[in-house]
């Protein structure tokens, strides 16, 4: 696993559960902290892995952007079963399955439109991975996203990198007796 901020090797089991090493890992907290603007609050490109970070001062940063808003209008969380995690859920699967590439008419949000696969699948995902993630945050793997999609009958349309497979590859939604995945 690389840092998502530099790119450099992680080796360290905590530098890979945050998915930064410790002077990207002390930068962005400060970052964070001072200037907690929402275009600071995305922490590098997504790749394939979702981060959560939480600055000494409470301030979250991640690498999804928030594209849709239906539960929570204050913005993004993490560690229980609520709106801003619902939220932050909903965006990460949008980011994987986008409105209307899944077949059916996008749902509409408060602001924004969804997959009705995200719709229907975000509450789940909130209580399997959202829910359970640490107050000061952690990396989510995408190979554990995409399996747990897979495992629901649903295949991404749209990922970067994963665990080595290239920047772009492409997985389309199951249709009944057919499902395969391409790229994989």
């Amino acid at each position: 696993m690389r840092c998502v901020s530099c790119k450099k090797p992680l080796s360290d089991p905590v530098s890979i559960s945050r998915g930064m090493g410790p002077v990207c890992w002390a930068s962005t907290q400060g970052k964070l902290d001072k200037n907690p603007t929402e275009e600071n609050r995305i922490i590098g490109a997504f790749t394939g892995d979702v981060v959560l970070v939480r600055s000494g001062k409470g301030i979250i940063g991640t690498n999804i952007p928030q594209k849709v808003i239906h539960h929570s209008p204050t913005g993004f969380e993490w560690g229980y079963g609520g709106s801003g995690p619902a939220d932050l859920s909903l965006n990460i699967l949008e980011l994987l399955i986008p409105a209307g590439s899944d077949g059916e008419e996008p749902v509409k949000c408060f602001r924004g439109e969804c997959s009705a696969t995200a719709w229907r699948l975000h509450q789940d995902f909130k209580r399997r991975f959202i829910a359970a993630v640490p107050r000061e945050g952690m990396t989510i793997e995408g190979v554990d996203i995409v399996e747990w999609l897979v495992k629901r009958g649903v295949s991404p349309t749209r990922c970067p990198e994963v665990n080595g497979h290239p920047k772009g590859w492409q997985l389309r939604m199951p249709h009944a007796a057919d499902t395969i995945m391409e790229g994989i």
